[in-house]
C-alpha cells in the first residue's frame, strides 16, 4: 500500500486500516444567533466545551472569552484586532464571563461594534470575530480542532451540514450533500473543480453526487448574494486500491521503528480484519489524506 511521509519525513508503513470518523473534529464548537449577522447585530454566541480541542469539556469553573476582531487592517489571521481584555490573557475580566447552560455548554451576548474597544471610532471594516475560550485564571483553554483559533465570518455565509470532511467512501458511492447560508443567494456546488448543482434564491442546496476518484475529492459551496461571495469546502476521501506488502527490513510488527537518529520513523499496526488504517495528526492537518 502507498506509504505517505509525515512532515515531509515520516514514513507510514501501514498495511491493515480501520475506518475512522475524523471529520467530527471539525464541527466548530461555536455557533451564533442570528447566523446572519454584522457588527452592528446584537449577537448570541454559543460555546460547546466538547467540541473542537475539547479543552474545557471536564472543567466545573467559570468560562471567559478571550476575542478580536480580523478587520481590514489585519495582516494575518494572527493579527486581532480591538482585543476585549486590557488585562492580558490570565486575567479575564467580567464582560469576558459566559453564561452555563448545562450541559457542557456556554453563552454570552454582545453587539460587536460596541463590545469590542475602540472598533466603533475606527471606521475599519470587521471581517471575523476571533476567539477562544479559557478558565478563570487562563487555563485550560477551550479552542478549535489542532488547538486553532476559532472564527466566526459576518454577512453572508455558507456552510456543508454533510457530508463531513474526510468521509470514507468506496468509489462509485453517491453522496447525499447538503449545505446552508445565512440568507437567500446563488449557492453553486463543485465537485473537484467542476460545477455538479446550482440553486438559486437558496439559503439551501441538498443534491446527490457520484464520486470516483480514488483519494481526496473536494467539494466547494459557493454562495453570491448580488453583493457578497462566501464559500466553504468538505472533502470526501475514496481509499486506493489495497497493496499487499512485506514489513520494510528491520521494521517492529506493530509501534513505531525509528529511523535516521530519530529524523523517521515506521508506523505499523496490525488490525485484523480492517481494510484500511489512516493516520491524523498535525502532520497532515488532522485530515484524511491518502
Amino acid at each position: 500500500m502507498k506509504k505517505p511521509q509525515l512532515l515531509g519525513r515520516l514514513l507510514l508503513a501501514i498495511l491493515l486500516l480501520a475506518g475512522l470518523a475524523p471529520a467530527a473534529w471539525a464541527q466548530s464548537p461555536v455557533t451564533v444567533s442570528p447566523a446572519y449577522f454584522t457588527d452592528n447585530t446584537p449577537i448570541t454566541l454559543t460555546f460547546d466545551a466538547t467540541l473542537g480541542n475539547a479543552g474545557l469539556a471536564s472543567y466545573t469553573g467559570d468560562v471567559y472569552i478571550y476575542t478580536g476582531v480580523i478587520t481590514n487592517l489585519s495582516t494575518s489571521p494572527s493579527d486581532w484586532k480591538h482585543v476585549v481584555n486590557p488585562n492580558g490573557f490570565g486575567t479575564p475580566t467580567a464582560a469576558e464571563k459566559l453564561t452555563p447552560l448545562g450541559n457542557h455548554k456556554y453563552s454570552i451576548s454582545f453587539t460587536p461594534r460596541t463590545f469590542y474597544p475602540g472598533l466603533a471610532s475606527s471606521g475599519e471594516t470587521v471581517q471575523r470575530l476571533a476567539m477562544v475560550f479559557r478558565g478563570a485564571n487562563g487555563t485550560p483553554e477551550g479552542k478549535g480542532v489542532g488547538n486553532s483559533d476559532i472564527f466566526v465570518g459576518l454577512g453572508l455565509q455558507v456552510a456543508f451540514t454533510s457530508p463531513a470532511s474526510g468521509t470514507l467512501v468506496a468509489a462509485g458511492s453517491s453522496v447525499a450533500v447538503a449545505a446552508t447560508a445565512t440568507a437567500p443567494a446563488t449557492l453553486t456546488l463543485t465537485l473537484n473543480g467542476t460545477q455538479v448543482a446550482q440553486q438559486t434564491n437558496a439559503t439551501t442546496l441538498n443534491t446527490n453526487v457520484t464520486v470516483t476518484q480514488p483519494g481526496v475529492n473536494t467539494l466547494v459551496i459557493s454562495g453570491n448574494d448580488g453583493t457578497t461571495t462566501a464559500s466553504a469546502t468538505t472533502t470526501v476521501v475514496v481509499p486506493p486500491t489495497v497493496t499487499t506488502a512485506e514489513l520494510p527490513a528491520g521494521a517492529k510488527p506493530d509501534g513505531i521503528t525509528y529511523l535516521a537518529n530519530g529524523t523517521s520513523v515506521i508506523l505499523s499496526l496490525t488490525a485484523p480484519k480492517k481494510s484500511y488504517v489512516y493516520v491524523l495528526g498535525e502532520f497532515n492537518n488532522w485530515q484524511t489524506t491518502t
